[in-house]
């Protein structure tokens, strides 16, 4: 009795052994493929027919296992009679597979009945077609660059994106030789990340006073034939430093007053410009120090507008002319000085002194 037993549990161990059978099956399908698109027979790749009868093959159903938990058996129908494998979408392969040079995906099916039991490795490869041009972030961007800055700067630039595999990824930059590329140079490299890095450089200095804005265009290629292609806009604004001092319209302001002009009467109105930008370019004007000695009990000047009053009385008898000198001042530097060439006219203003010899 226990001989027969022992026997039974033997010939139960080798037949379920045997009826677990766990094959590798490999199919490829093309990616963008329309939804049913046939990708193989999983009874037949598994050599079923030579496994067994007609009438047994007639009771086997193959099915998806779901004890995995696969994310991807929704893209595939199987049908559980025939064992035909086909897609049950559209299936993208940059979403399944970014960037990568490979994209596999497994399946595990598993034949029913229990007397037959068995689990397939199915082996899906799908291939890649260039079917992404690479984009930018954005389709322009602005960056900035003081004019101060000196040939072989760099302009950082972000890096165009293309989720097909490398053979049809992003191959090469190219600066378009339009618009504003003599003035610089198109760098690009990888970083320790993998990461696309891109840089302008410049090829010659920038002056903001004679131009403060240029424009450039970056053209990314990937891998196809022909291949396909991107475009960003860089526009580049030049910011300003100040490396301009203010200069007066005129080197020599002439006026004319009578000596009897009003005290706090303006005389005269000098303007000094400068090309700086913003706080850069403000001016203001003092009188030069020794001016200030000489004259301040007789002139003072508006620092903000330049304007020039006579405070002091002025007599033609005492002095006819005056010169002021006046220096116009920006954030860092003074200008060439500027003048004001006072001349006083004389009035009728002391009587007669008469002497009487006796």
């Amino acid at each position: 009795m226990k001989s027969a037993a022992f026997c039974l549990l033997l010939w139960l161990s080798a037949n379920s052994v045997s009826s677990q059978v766990v094959s590798d099956l490999d199919f490829t399908v093309r990616e963008e493929m329309p939804k049913g698109t046939f990708i193989g027979n999983v009874a037949d790749s598994a050599n079923m027919t030579a496994k067994y009868t007609p009438d047994i093959l007639d009771t086997l159903r193959y099915s998806f296992s779901r004890t995995q938990g696969n994310s991807v058996e929704y893209l595939f129908n199987l049908d559980e009679v025939s064992g035909d494998l086909t897609s049950a979408a559209v299936i993208d392969r940059d979403v399944i597979c970014y960037q990568k040079e490979e994209c596999q995906v497994k399946l595990k099916v598993q034949v029913q009945p229990g007397q037959y039991f068995a689990i397939l490795t199915v082996n899906v490869e799908i291939i890649d077609i260039n079917d992404h041009a690479p984009a930018f972030p954005e389709d322009q961007v602005l960056r900035s660059v003081t004019e101060s800055a000196r040939p072989g700067n760099s302009i950082a630039v972000p890096a165009a994106d293309d989720p097909d595999s490398p053979r049809f990824g992003i191959q090469q930059y190219a600066l378009l030789q339009d618009g504003d590329s003599e003035y610089f140079e198109l760098k690009s490299s990888t970083g320790l990340a993998g990461a696309e890095n891109i840089h302008l450089k410049l090829t010659q200095s920038l002056d903001r006073e004679v131009r403060d804005t240029y424009s450039v265009q970056i053209v990314a290629f990937d891998g196809g034939s022909p291949p396909k292609s991107g475009v960003i806009a860089v526009n580049i604004k030049v910011l300003d430093v100040n490396d301009n001092s203010p200069r007066f319209e005129n080197a020599t302001y002439n006026v004319v007053v009578n000596e009897n002009v009003p005290q706090y009467k303006r005389i005269v109105q000098v303007h000094a410009t400068d090309p700086d930008e913003g706080k850069n370019g403000e001016v203001t004007y003092r009188f030069s120090s020794k001016t200030e000695a000489a004259y301040g009990e007789l002139f003072i000047i508006d620092g903000s507008t330049g304007e020039v009053f006579v405070v002091g009385e002025l007599d033609y008898e005492l002095s006819s002319t005056y010169t002021l000198t006046i220096t116009a001042q920006d954030r860092n530097s003074d200008s060439v000085p500027g003048r004001v060439k006072l001349f006083v006219l004389d009035l009728n203003d002391n009587a007669p002194n008469i002497k009487l010899n006796t």
